[in-house]
C-alpha cells in the first residue's frame, strides 16, 4: 500500500505550478484582480489616442490614412490669399479660418487625384513629359532664375522637377477619366446655335481711337485743362494720330495712334462704352471723364448686332459646350472619388499662428 502511494504522490513543485496558473486564470479572467489591472493600466500607459497623436503631429486631415499637416495647410492658405490679393494681417481670424477651410478642402481633392494617378497611372512619354518642363520653365528669363526661385522656396530644382512631373501625371489621369464625358456632338452645336441668342450674335460694336490722360495720384484740375487744351488742338485740325502719340498715357495702342481697334460692351467699362456709343461715325466727341480718367474719343466704325452664321461661330460654341461639360465632369469625378475615401478633420487650425 505505501509503495502504490509513494508511485502517485506528486511532487510539492508541481502543485505550486498548478496553483499558480489556477491564480493567473482566475485573476486574469474570472476576477478581474490586481495583475490583471496593473498591467491593463501599463498597456493603457502606453497608448496615443488619435486625437493626442493628430495633435502631436500637427495632422489637420488623413486622407485614405495620408496625413495632411499643419504645415501644408499654412502653406496652401498663403498661396490662396497671394492669388487672391489678400493680407493675412489685415483680415479677421473668422475670415482665416473660413479661407484655411477651402484651402484644406483643395488640399484633400489634390491628394484624392495624386492617390488614384498613383494607383491607376497614366502611361506619359519622356517628350511629353520633357515638354511640360520645359513649358514651365518657360515662365523664367533663365535657368539661373528658375533656380534661385525653386531655393528661395526650399526646394531644390530635382524636386520641383519632380513636383510638376506629379502634376502633369494628375492632369493626364483627370483628362483620361473625363475624356468620354466631354464629347461635344454636331447636334449639340447646332441645337445651341439656335436656341442661344446671345452666342449666335456678334454683338453691338465700335471701331475707335482714344487719347487718355489718368486723373490717379494728379491734380485733377491741371488734368482736365491738359484734355481741353488737346480738344481745342483736334478741333484747330491736327491730326487725332499725331496727338494720341504725344499726350495719351494709355501705352498699349499711343503708339499706334490711340487705335482701339473694334470694341465691344464686355470689353471695356461701361461708363466708357456709354459714351462712345453716343459718338457719330466719323466724328470726335468733347472729353469725357471715368473712374480711370479723361477720353477723348474718335470713332471711325460702328455696326449693330447682327447673327452670325454656324460656320463663323461653330469652334467658338462647340469650345463653351466643352468647357461646360468639363468643368460638370470634373465637379462629379472629385464629387465620387471624395464619396468613395476615408477622409477625417481633425478641426484644428488653431496651429497656425
Amino acid at each position: 500500500m505505501k509503495r502504490f502511494q509513494r508511485a502517485f504522490k506528486l511532487p510539492y513543485r508541481y502543485i505550486f505550478y498548478g496553483l499558480s496558473i489556477l491564480y493567473l486564470l482566475g485573476d486574469f479572467y474570472w476576477f478581474g484582480g490586481p495583475l490583471k489591472s496593473g498591467i491593463d493600466g501599463m498597456w493603457k500607459s502606453n497608448e496615443v489616442e488619435p486625437m493626442e497623436l493628430a495633435i502631436k503631429e500637427k495632422i489637420v486631415a488623413t486622407v485614405n490614412a495620408h496625413p495632411i499637416r499643419a504645415r501644408d495647410l499654412e502653406r496652401a492658405t498663403e498661396e490662396y490669399c497671394r492669388k487672391n490679393g489678400i493680407l493675412l494681417s489685415e483680415i479677421s481670424r473668422s475670415r482665416i479660418n473660413a479661407i484655411r477651410l477651402l484651402a484644406l478642402d483643395q488640399l484633400v481633392i489634390d491628394r484624392l487625384i495624386w492617390f488614384h494617378s498613383y494607383h491607376y497611372p497614366v502611361e506619359l512619354s519622356q517628350r511629353e513629359i520633357d515638354d511640360a518642363l520645359i513649358r514651365f520653365r518657360r515662365g523664367f528669363k533663365s535657368s539661373e532664375e528658375f533656380e534661385e526661385a525653386a531655393l528661395s522656396q526650399g526646394f531644390s530644382v530635382s524636386r520641383i522637377d519632380t513636383f510638376l512631373q506629379n502634376q502633369f501625371m494628375q492632369r493626364a489621369w483627370i483628362e483620361k477619366t473625363i475624356r468620354k464625358h466631354i464629347i461635344v456632338s454636331e447636334e449639340e452645336i447646332i441645337e445651341r446655335y439656335e436656341s442661344d441668342k446671345v452666342i449666335s450674335m456678334i454683338p453691338e460694336r465700335v471701331n475707335a481711337r482714344h487719347i487718355f490722360l489718368a486723373t490717379l495720384d494728379k491734380d485733377a484740375e491741371r488734368v482736365e485743362e491738359r484734355v481741353q487744351s488737346i480738344s481745342r488742338k483736334l478741333k484747330e485740325g491736327q491730326s487725332f494720330e499725331t496727338l494720341a502719340i504725344k499726350f495719351s498715357e494709355d501705352s498699349r495702342n499711343k503708339d499706334a495712334g490711340g487705335n482701339l481697334g473694334w470694341i465691344t460692351r464686355d470689353r471695356v467699362p461701361n461708363d466708357f462704352y456709354d459714351e462712345v456709343i453716343k459718338i457719330s461715325i466719323g466724328k470726335t466727341g468733347t472729353p469725357f471723364k471715368t473712374k480711370l480718367g479723361w477720353h477723348i474719343v474718335h470713332v471711325i466704325d460702328q455696326m449693330n448686332p447682327v447673327k452670325a452664321s454656324l460656320d463663323l461661330v461653330h469652334d467658338e460654341i462647340a469650345a463653351t459646350i466643352e468647357v461646360e461639360k468639363r468643368q460638370r465632369a470634373i465637379e462629379a469625378l472629385i464629387n465620387h472619388i471624395k464619396g468613395k475615401a476615408k477622409i477625417r478633420y481633425t478641426g484644428q487650425f488653431t496651429w497656425i499662428e
